[in-house]
């Protein structure tokens, strides 16, 4: 081989290492949570997203939302996550997973829809946030369970039935809002998600029993723009710059 050949080799094999390196992990690892607020706002008897949580040891409080309502929750709440990262082909362990019933393409989209719905929360007024917390928590709460931690949970319908709020989001305006959210949800839009999850089982709250249910799942959303896709093309995009550049010395070496 070339010595152009051998550092055009070199030079893309760096390149690719710095790509593999700087993706997202499918499950990240195992980090403390720490919920400590859940803000003021309060909607048929519920306090809606976003919630405040510090995740990790030493870190800042930061904005989550719960995707989650099969199972209680309380402040200060501490309890041990697992981190999905929304992109990974896999996401079958997660607690919304076990909890629904859903699998595959159906948990796909189900994600796709939450990441859709998360977005919307951003600069909403209490009372949007309230339909747009209620239609996250439907796109779970609606399917066919299958888990017994979660066959006595009430769906949003039935809890809408039993904690009316008349100036809180209609059952028939949620519905409308889920609908919407499967329709325009993009393929894959779950990659914006980190999830902070916990399996079906024994989880401690602090290093002791909870008092409640197990921790509620929550979730965080990335802008459009970090998003792994813009990632990935962008990382392609400098690898072909790469390869043209070394092309174009290669010919001028040998014409």
């Amino acid at each position: 081989m070339s010595g152009n050949g051998t550092r055009a080799l070199v030079i893309v094999l760096l390149s690719l290492g710095a790509l593999i390196l700087t993706q997202p992990a499918a499950i990240a690892d195992v980090v403390p949570i720490h919920l400590i607020g859940a803000g003021s706002d309060v909607s048929h008897s519920v306090y809606i997203s976003p919630y405040s949580a510090v995740i990790g040891t030493g870190q800042t409080a930061v904005s989550v939302v719960c995707d989650d309502f099969f199972d209680d929750t309380y402040i200060p709440e501490s309890w041990n996550a697992t981190v999905y990262d929304g992109s990974a082909p896999d996401l079958s362990a997660t607690r919304m997973a076990q909890e629904s019933g859903l699998s595959g393409q159906d948990l796909d989209r189900a994600y796709d829809e939450i990441a859709y719905l998360t977005l919307m929360l951003a600069g909403e007024n209490a009372t949007d946030r309230a339909l747009t917390s209620f239609a996250i928590w439907d796109v779970f709460a609606s399917a066919p369970s299958q888990a017994k931690d979660s066959a006595a949970a009430p769906t949003v319908q039935q809890w809408f039935a039993s904690h009316p709020d008349s100036n809180g989001p209609t059952l028939a305006q949620v519905q409308s809002l889920v609908a919407s959210a499967r329709l325009n949800a993009a393929l894959g839009e779950r990659s914006l998600l980190t999830i902070y999850s916990s399996p079906i089982g024994d989880v401690t709250c602090g290093g002791s029993a909870c008092p409640t249910a197990t921790p509620q799942e929550l979730v965080t959303v990335r802008t459009p723009e970090a998003s792994v896709p813009a990632f990935l093309a962008f990382n392609l995009a400098l690898l072909g710059v790469v390869f043209f550049v070394l092309r174009v010395r290669h010919a001028g070496a040998t014409s």
